[in-house]
């Protein structure tokens, strides 16, 4: 693992996150990207600015969702290895270097909002929530609670 992504303020935390979501959920990462990136997305974006965004999956066509650190200018994506064991559990690189594989596109995030039923999506990461301020209730108030 690169030492300077180790580094980084909210790794570890990523690292908790995506064991939770492994711990509790025996599907994922298989149809847990819109949930799990905007889990990130709201833990996240008052501190260190990240955000979620939606596209595809180049290779296979598959839309999907992830996160950008807008300051240090990287993707961060804990549920990649849904479409292929060979990509890591979390993939955390420059923009640049994944922009052959990931490509934004803001209509799929549309798309995604529209075919979710927003009572279920909002279940889910209320959920999530939960499990994660169980985990560190000292980031309780950095967390976006009505996104």
């Amino acid at each position: 693992m690169n030492k300077k992504i180790t580094k980084l303020p909210y790794y570890n935390t990523i690292k908790d996150i995506r064991n939770i979501l492994e711990d509790n959920l025996p599907d994922f990462p298989e149809d847990w990207c819109g949930e799990s990136s905007h889990l990130l997305y709201r833990v996240f974006f008052k501190k260190f600015k990240i955000n979620d965004v939606s596209g595809y999956y180049t290779p296979s066509g598959d839309e999907h969702s992830w996160n950008y650190d807008r300051i240090n200018k990287i993707y961060i994506d804990i549920c990649i290895n849904q479409f292929s064991k060979k990509l890591p559990d979390i993939l955390i690189r420059p923009k640049t270097d994944y922009s052959n594989i990931l490509q934004e596109d803001s209509e799929v995030k549309e798309k995604q909002t529209k075919k979710v039923v927003k009572a279920t999506f909002q279940n889910r990461i209320n959920w999530l929530l939960e499990k994660f301020v169980k985990l560190y209730p000292d980031k309780r108030e950095q967390i976006i609670y009505n996104s």
